[in-house]
């Protein structure tokens, strides 16, 4: 599996989220933006970032659109 390379903007979101839910103790966070603005790779770089810090118990829920094309391409980037 290679390591996937995050953009700037992916990266601190995944590190303000992992902020609010880690440190803050925030319980429910929202990722929302723009179609194409990233969404997925920092939600993937905020997962990997709670699995690299060995958080005791983490419960992740993750929707989106019914697209079937971006569904695919969510699919090739969790691999």
């Amino acid at each position: 599996m290679t390591t996937p390379i995050y953009y700037s903007n992916q990266v601190k979101a995944a590190n303000q989220l992992y902020e609010l839910l880690f440190q803050q103790q925030v319980t429910t966070a929202l990722l929302s933006a723009e179609p194409q603005a990233g969404k997925t790779g920092a939600a993937i770089c905020l997962f990997e970032k709670i699995y690299d810090s060995e958080n005791n118990v983490v419960n992740i829920l993750m929707m989106g659109p019914s697209n079937r094309a971006l569904r695919r391409q969510t699919h090739v980037r969790l691999r």
